[in-house]
């Protein structure tokens, strides 16, 4: 027998190392044991995400990790990878995608759905995740407007360059609460935008954002 360093990719969770044998594979953790000549075959794959076809030929590929799939009976489904949009209430489209195009955001779509409802989606440059910005429809939703965080800061905008967004944001008025400030986690000022929430103008310190907190 022999050690293959393994992770099961496709769950997000590594694993120390994958014992191999000649008919039986078992990874140390209760319930994983794949009996080779049995196992389907889009179960594992190797480094370059190639399927194993023939699990007698594994012995040749010793030397390279593998990334082992358990079907979906041994191993529970997790949360999706990331969070695709989030719903920003606002009073008039139009109005606030104006005060988002002067500091810098675009707008991905603008589609009209009838009745006075439209999608519209928008973002920084380059971001993954989008707001949507959501017309409010009724009296409980245009209370809401500006209250979505109760009162903390809660939008938080990440920049690479803190002084050149802190002036494209003070040429759009925005409110600012403080002054610019040097924290641990990085140089960060609060500001609010035309109906009341709370965001955070922040340059982090650390690549994986580590520190932060309000």
């Amino acid at each position: 027998m022999f050690e293959i360093s393994a992770a099961l990719a496709a769950r997000g969770a590594e694993l120390p190392f994958l014992r191999l044998g000649p008919s039986v594979m078992q990874l140390p953790r209760a319930g994983y044991s794949y009996i080779a000549q049995h196992c389907p075959t889009d179960h594992v794959r190797d480094a370059d995400d190639v399927a194993i076809q023939n699990f007698g030929s594994v012995q040749a590929k010793q030397n390279r990790a593998l990334r082992v799939f358990p079907p979906q009976s041994v191993v529970s489904p997790i949360m999706p990878a990331r969070i695709s949009h989030f719903s920003l209430l606002i009073p008039d489209y139009d109005t606030a995608l104006d005060f988002f195009r002067s500091i810098g955001f675009e707008c991905r779509e603008d589609t009209d759905l009838g009745n006075g409802k439209r999608w519209v989606r928008i973002a920084p440059p380059g971001a993954e995740t989008e707001i949507l910005l959501a017309r409010a429809a009724e009296d409980r939703q245009s209370r809401s407007i500006g209250e979505q965080g109760g009162g903390r800061v809660w939008l938080f905008l990440e920049t690479e360059d803190f002084a050149r967004d802190y002036e494209r944001l003070k040429a759009a008025n925005v409110a600012f609460e403080t002054p610019p400030r040097d924290e641990p986690y990085g140089r960060v000022v609060v500001w609010k935008d035309p109906w009341g929430n709370r965001w955070d103008l922040i340059e982090y310190a650390r690549p994986d954002r580590s520190g932060t907190g309000n």
